[in-house]
């Protein structure tokens, strides 16, 4: 049997725009994505169900994560120089600083830009 390939539709719950990141917790079920359209979502792996779509409160594209299992909470940062502690027990951001400000950033670049957030023991890397 020959199936045609019809124009893809549109899943509801999908980002507005491409994504720049996933990051698979298999122990939790879920996968986190960030996309261009500033926002964050979980989905629950098994099923495809959405969890949770995060707005960037700052209007801002996401550029990293990383998951801290211990604590159970998502890390995000973006390219205005805010992080984000997003916490699935609380199913709620805890925490959100900026961390870079205009001029601050390496250079005195007036426009950080993180790529990448991790944690070493009680150290956060950005």
């Amino acid at each position: 049997r020959t199936v045609q390939l019809t124009r893809w539709q549109r899943h509801p719950t999908a980002h507005a725009l491409g994504i720049t990141a996933m990051l698979l917790v298999h122990q939790e079920n879920l996968l986190f994505t960030i996309s261009y359209d500033q926002t964050m979502r979980a989905l629950n792996v098994s099923s495809g169900q959405p969890i949770v779509t995060l707005h960037n409160p700052q209007r801002a594209r996401f550029t990293g994560m990383h998951w801290h299992a211990e604590q159970q909470e998502l890390f995000l940062v973006d390219e205005q120089g805010w992080i984000f502690v997003w916490s699935i027990q609380a199913e709620q951001l805890v925490k959100s600083e900026r961390l870079l400000g205009p001029g601050l950033a390496p250079g005195g670049s007036s426009s950080p830009v993180f790529v990448s957030v991790s944690v070493c023991g009680d150290e956060l890397l950005a």
